[in-house]
């Protein structure tokens, strides 16, 4: 079964070379490799960096996140990046996203990314979870890509993640803050 945990750098190394094929081409279109992509939300110190990870029995599956704009925190990047096994479990992780994603979208009132025109099921997916897009495709660095936006409203600060979906590391987490907090 599929559980969420905070990130960390180590579930970077396990992910980056067992990438899908297509999340592969779209990082190595834009001129980078999985690993470098999946360690820059460390490397950032500011607010507003949240990177999470998907896990399927300890192996990881997914890793999601946002990265906030230097200049406005409230407006960030908004990225997910997994591997075949995911696929196995698509219908029960897609049904469970929308309640992730109101979560990690908490403290943002804008979010966007790029996505490749030939990722037509995490298109559909995106547009599930809210996500507009531009009617027009864009070029950047030679590959037509979607631009697609979220702009977050009314969410409250409040919310707490969906206790079943936290991987142990995080429920303890969050059982220690609930009796210490």
């Amino acid at each position: 079964m599929l559980y969420v945990e905070k990130a960390i750098p180590n579930h970077a190394f396990d992910l980056a070379f067992k990438l899908r094929p297509m999340d592969n081409f779209e990082v190595c279109a834009m001129g980078n490799t999985p690993l470098e992509v999946l360690v820059l939300p460390f490397r950032y110190t500011r607010e507003g960096v949240n990177t999470y990870t998907v896990l399927d029995d300890g192996n990881v599956v997914a890793m999601f996140g946002v990265i906030s704009n230097a200049h406005n925190l409230k407006h960030g990047t908004v990225w997910m990046l997994s591997s075949e096994e995911l696929d196995k479990n698509w219908k029960y992780f897609t049904r469970r996203t929308k309640k992730w994603a109101d979560y990690f979208l908490s403290d943002y009132e804008y979010v966007a990314n790029y996505i490749s025109m030939e990722h037509k099921i995490n298109i559909k997916w995106l547009k599930w979870l809210g996500f507009s897009f531009n009617s027009e495709p864009l070029v950047v660095k030679g590959n037509e890509v979607l631009y697609f936006y979220k702009k977050i409203q009314g969410v409250s600060k409040n919310i707490q993640p969906v206790l079943n979906d936290l991987g142990p590391v995080w429920a303890t987490d969050e059982k220690l803050n609930r009796t210490t907090g």
